[in-house]
């Protein structure tokens, strides 16, 4: 496995919605809001590729509340 701190991972080109779901779960960490699921800070990373590693997720925060689709 492949452990990472999470300023290996911060990408400067996050979209303003990522952003923005991160702040509001960082935010509310007693899950006020009633999420019935509830991802902090995934990571994926794929082996190595061309001698770098592949991050393909990074640091991703989501909250599903009741009723709420997913996928």
């Amino acid at each position: 496995g492949c452990i990472c701190t999470p300023k290996d991972l911060i990408s400067l080109n996050e979209d303003d919605d990522v952003a923005t779901e991160r702040k509001i779960i960082y935010s509310d960490r007693d899950n006020i809001n009633c999420d019935i699921l509830r991802v902090i800070d995934l990571v994926k990373v794929y082996g190595w590729r061309f001698g770098k590693k592949f991050i393909a997720v990074k640091q991703t925060c989501i909250g599903v509340k009741q009723g709420e689709c997913f996928g």
